[in-house]
């Protein structure tokens, strides 16, 4: 059972084979592939715990804040988050900046974590 907690679309921005004359990757087509490009879509993740993102407490009007913290995904979800990946909570894209923290058994009682933590950063408008 999943525990309650943000429910994200989990994104995994594959290495294109060409690129574009800026650098860009893109697809067969021509087309740009962006981090959030449908064709990078691997599942829904449910239970996320948020931890402790922060943010600059006085902005401005156009200011922007550089928003970075920890998510717990539930080890019980069927995709396994990996560095690179990208979670879309409630309109906002988080880039996993690493691999998951504590992602093994308690080496006293051998016990299987419950969660994978893993680092995120997101930029967002104020």
């Amino acid at each position: 059972m999943i525990p309650r907690g943000a429910t994200g679309l989990l994104y995994r921005p594959f290495a294109a084979t060409k690129v574009n004359r800026n650098g860009d990757p893109i697809d067969a087509n021509g087309n740009v592939i962006r981090p959030e490009s449908p064709g990078t879509y691997i599942g829904t993740l449910q239970g996320i715990l948020i931890g402790g993102p922060s943010a600059s407490p006085s902005l401005a009007r156009g200011d922007n804040a550089d928003t970075s913290g920890k998510f717990g995904i539930p080890t019980g979800n069927p995709y396994k988050v990996q560095y690179n990946d990208r979670i879309v909570i409630d309109d906002v894209t988080w880039k996993v900046t690493d691999r998951p923290d504590w992602n093994y058994p308690n080496s006293m009682s051998g016990t299987p974590p419950a969660y994978a933590w893993v680092s995120v950063e997101a930029t967002t408008d104020a």
